[in-house]
């Protein structure tokens, strides 16, 4: 009886794994026989603000690349179908896997007669509360509402599945699928539905007022949305760019959006044309997404009237990474949060020139450093982990993504560099790309051999952390400098190659010149020559670009507080039963490390005697945390008169 129950476990798990291997996972592509062309949705939303969708109906228009297999498979949660059409015949339809796998769809019954090169009308019928992803930390996707305003966020920060237009539309949910979209969305008479595209239509009808969109360039799922309140209509600039708020956001908007048109050429000179015919974006109660055309931000955002904010900016380049050209699958989304990321330093270089460029980098560097390893871990750019402390959408890719971004400009210098950005953007326009896609518009627009740098920066997890032990000589005033630069970053992160870096010399008036070099494999050995009499020195903080390098530290020149960005390092993180910090030298001749819990507890103190470095810039301590439980920790360094702070997981 064990035996004969082990074999149905058997074929019913093998069942299981059938239905859901003939759709692409959500960090997976599997070429699929159908291309869905267009999803035209009417949905009633009389009960708005409540989620509430009465009557509604999807018409799906399916072209068959290759015979249907006898079934379309489409993604639906918390809402009932009441029936299903092709092509004007009544079809069947049937639940595959449960509501816990990334994978579950309905599986909609295709007659035999239709063939290879056929297109298809599946119109759905359904109705029921619209839900959203399921609560953890926070909750992001699915569709929201308050006592003013139903809309909905097009993905998940946790849910497995990823995409949540399921929660709203029946549709195929996966970004490899892009397709148009004409929404009619019919509300109470007062309240207004804004979606994706351009306005066609009001029409008075007999219950309220139906609103008619439609978008001309096809979108993934994912970057579907609508919203309803009652909105009022800004204009900034020129006709075409749009921002949805309520009439109270009325002054935060006007001031929060008046340099949209400044973003918009902005990043035209970076990217290309605005892909779109239209600009748009609506203010909601959480939540900053770049829905295709129509931007979702978060109107505490926009009430804090700042003209320069990053977010409205962050959001808009997503139009060009992510919106124009649209990762594959959802392993390779650093094709668009790393990139728009790293568009708010372009904005940073269109405020402030240079220096501001620099600044946010650096901004992000200290980001990564401080406080996003030790939240979620070290990972690469790419198909990396999403179990917690991750999650789909991890930091790692915002703001490492976009210092490495910054690292393959200056490798390609600012031609090249923006050059290759629009010939990639160019190739896939209004389709989808992976990590090779952009890797060989970079090599072609070079002619350069890319693989080392995406190998080491996006597929590989980690980064440098070096050594410098240093050696002058000065002859008639001039200066020669001789480096010995080391990696001693963990084994598991490899050996990185033709890193750059700017070192810089404070000279007696307290200018700086600067001199860039680079550093490849375990040992580099190199002279800088010609070099002005200087009083100090530092290192990767220079004037025209940063990288993701950590500095252990620097041997053999005099202590300068030019050359730590006052950090603290703790090492390793997570860590178990012995840490290492390591912490700048030049705070203090006596300090206080302490930990303390999440709550503010101090859990422990170490007395840390700051002296007899020699000129080393960071002092090293280990201590024992053995015995403490599992958790994150906040470890600070106190000198009575400033204090510096970082986190640490602790795993027993």
């Amino acid at each position: 009886m064990k035996y004969f129950r082990h074999i149905l476990i058997c074929i019913t798990c093998l069942v299981s794994y059938e239905a859901s291997a003939q759709i692409s996972r959500p960090t997976e592509f599997i070429p699929q026989p159908f291309d869905i062309i267009e999803y035209d949705v009417s949905i009633d939303l009389l009960s708005a603000p409540l989620p509430k969708l009465e009557n509604g109906l999807c018409i799906i228009k399916v072209a068959w690349n290759e015979s249907p297999k006898g079934r379309l498979p489409i993604h639906l949660r918390d809402l009932t179908i009441d029936s299903i059409f092709v092509n004007g015949i009544k079809s069947g339809f049937t639940r595959k896997g449960e509501i816990k796998d990334d994978t579950m769809h309905f599986a909609i019954d295709i007659p035999s007669s239709i063939k290879k090169g056929d297109t298809s009308i599946v119109k759905v019928h359904y109705q029921g509360m619209m839900g959203k992803e399921p609560p953890r930390t926070i909750s992001w996707g699915g569709v929201y509402s308050t006592k003013r305003i139903v809309y909905a966020i097009g993905t998940g920060f946790f849910a497995n599945y990823v995409g949540t237009t399921q929660h709203w539309i029946p549709c195929y949910d996966h970004p490899s699928d892009k397709a148009l979209l004409k929404t009619r969305i019919l509300v109470p008479n007062g309240l207004m539905a804004v979606s994706n595209g351009a306005l066609q239509s009001i029409d008075t009808m007999e219950k309220g007022i139906r609103y008619t969109w439609a978008i001309d360039k096809p979108l993934s799922t994912y970057l579907m949305t609508f919203a309803v309140d009652s909105f009022q209509r800004h204009v900034i600039g020129e006709e075409r760019n749009v921002v949805y708020a309520i009439r109270q956001d009325s002054l935060a908007t006007a001031i929060s959006f008046s340099q949209l048109p400044r973003m918009i050429k902005t990043l035209e000179r970076s990217f290309g044309p605005y892909p779109f015919e239209t600009v748009g974006y609506v203010l909601t109660p959480t939540g900053s997404m770049e829905h295709q055309t129509m931007i979702s931000i978060d109107e505490a955002i926009v009430r804090k009237k700042d003209s320069a904010n990053s977010t409205i900016l962050h959001e808009l380049a997503h139009q060009w990474f992510g919106d124009k050209v649209t990762p594959r699958d959802y392993g390779y989304h650093w094709l668009s949060e790393s990139f728009a990321t790293y568009s708010e330093s372009l904005w940073a270089e269109e405020l402030k020139g240079m220096p501001g460029y620099v600044q946010d980098v650096q901004s992000k560097i200290t980001e990564y450093f401080g406080t996003t390893i030790s939240r979620e871990g070290v990972m690469p750019l790419e198909k990396y982990g999403r179990s917690a402390p991750s999650s789909n959408y991890p930091r790692t890719i915002y703001v490492k993504g976009a210092v490495v971004l910054g690292m393959l400009r200056h490798q390609l210098g600012d031609s090249i560099f923006f050059a290759s950005l629009q010939t990639y953007l160019e190739r896939h326009r209004f389709g989808n790309a992976i990590t090779e896609d952009f890797q060989k518009a970079c090599e072609d627009i070079s002619g350069r051999d890319l693989q080392w740098f995406f190998d080491q920066w996006v597929k590989r997890k980690g980064w440098p952390r070096i050594q410098i032990d240093t050696a002058s000589s000065l002859n008639g005033g001039i200066r020669s400098m001789r480096l010995k630069i080391m990696q001693v970053q963990a084994q598991d992160y490899g050996i990185y190659e033709q890193v750059p870096l700017q070192i810089g010399f404070r000279l007696p008036d307290n200018s700086f010149v600067y001199r860039t070099i680079t550093f490849s494999g375990p040992e580099t050995i190199l002279n800088i020559d010609s070099l002005p009499e200087f009083r100090s020195m530092n290192v990767n903080q220079g004037n025209k670009f940063r990288s993701l390098v950590q500095v252990a530290r620097v041997t053999g020149i005099e202590s300068s507080t030019d050359f730590i960005a006052n950090a603290l390092y703790v090492y390793p993180n997570p860590g178990t039963s012995q840490l290492t910090i390591e912490y700048p030298v030049s705070i203090a001749e006596s300090m206080i490390l302490s930990m303390q819990d999440l709550k503010g507890l101090t859990i422990k103190t170490w007395n840390v005697q700051a002296s007899n470095h020699g000129n080393a810039m960071t002092g090293q301590m280990q201590i024992d945390v053995s015995g403490l439980p599992s958790g994150t920790y906040i470890l600070s360094i106190n000198n009575g008169k400033q204090i510096i702070s970082t986190n640490c997981i602790i795993t027993q």
